[in-house]
């Protein structure tokens, strides 16, 4: 579970009750030895200057091409997604999901 922002805690509680192992990964994390990965809510453009500057985006875009699983809640969702802001247009996954995400309006298409 990213643990930067978010409701990161009650993800790893609801992974412990099912009997999963989890743990906190932060930017260091070495993904090679993860099975998953949750993306838990937050604010998502902090997530994403988070993820731009400790390189993040190329290490999760490396794990999704391993084909392993990663969920999205919220915020992570929309990091998962093409996202879109004024300056900015930036794909973390390599075949995002397809939900533009101008940040007002993130499911007008649906």
């Amino acid at each position: 579970v990213f643990f930067y922002q978010g409701a990161g805690h009650l993800h790893l509680q609801a992974l412990q009750k099912l009997g999963y192992l989890s743990l906190k990964i932060f930017a260091n994390t070495d993904f090679s030895a993860l099975d998953g990965i949750i993306l838990p809510g937050g604010e998502s453009s902090v997530q994403y200057d988070y993820c731009i500057n400790n390189n993040l985006d190329k290490k999760i875009k490396e794990f999704a091409l391993s084909k392993k699983p990663i969920l999205g809640t919220c915020a992570g969702t929309i990091l998962l997604s093409k996202y879109k802001s004024s300056n900015h247009e930036f794909s973390m996954h390599g075949a995002s999901l397809q939900c533009d995400t101008p940040r007002d309006v993130i499911f007008n298409n649906i």
